[in-house]
């Protein structure tokens, strides 16, 4: 399975997270082995209660607001049964996401099955991004890091340099790599806690 990389402008990071928690998505529900493994998943893990698995047992699709403390913005998530297998589910997934007409995505890219710094080496923030960072503190940042990659943006970029913003794309790409790695070995105890 092919891991994806989308870099959206200004959004690199909360997507980055949904690409990350859509291919988790895919090795679990790959992992499950029956129907009811699967409902029972999904009702335990989600916010999906077993009347929504009902409607979607009959063709419907389900949708629910997720909890956001973020009052800019709206989350939800949506279920719709499709008969097709996961490779075909990503492969269209893929299709979609590179569509020229797409003006938000300025990149797209696969990790390869050794995730290496060379499978994110189209991965570049822009001018607005970068002067986001420079401004983040632990709890107090419009991007979406731990605290510990907010901390490294601070103590390990030189903000006086005139190369800063090579350096923190570097340093960018050095913890996307670490934390797909670390994901690699770890399963979901390795997702980013903001």
């Amino acid at each position: 399975m092919s891991r994806e990389t989308i870099n959206f402008k200004n959004r690199f990071v909360p997507l980055l997270t949904l690409g990350v928690v859509l291919v988790i998505s895919a090795a679990n529900c790959l992992a499950i082995t029956s129907d009811k493994e699967m409902k029972d998943y999904l009702v335990k893990n989600s916010i999906f209660s077993k009347d929504d698995i009902s409607k979607l047992e009959s063709g419907e699709m389900i949708a629910r607001l997720l909890p956001n403390d973020d009052k800019r913005g709206v989350e939800v998530c949506g279920i719709i049964s499709v008969n097709a297998s996961p490779d075909t589910g990503l492969k269209a997934f893929y299709d979609t996401m590179s569509r020229e007409n797409k003006a938000s995505i300025l990149a797209l890219g696969k990790f390869s099955e050794s995730p290496s710094i060379e499978d994110l080496q189209s991965l570049t923030l822009d001018k607005h991004e970068i002067e986001g960072i420079k401004q983040c503190r632990v709890g107090n940042c419009g991007m979406r890091f731990s605290a510990e990659m907010i901390e490294r943006f601070q103590k390990e970029i030189d903000w006086n340099s005139a190369d800063y913003s090579q350096q923190v794309n570097s340093l960018f790409k050095e913890m996307i790599l670490d934390y797909v790695k670390s994901y690699l070995l770890k399963g979901d105890s390795a997702l980013i806690e903001y």
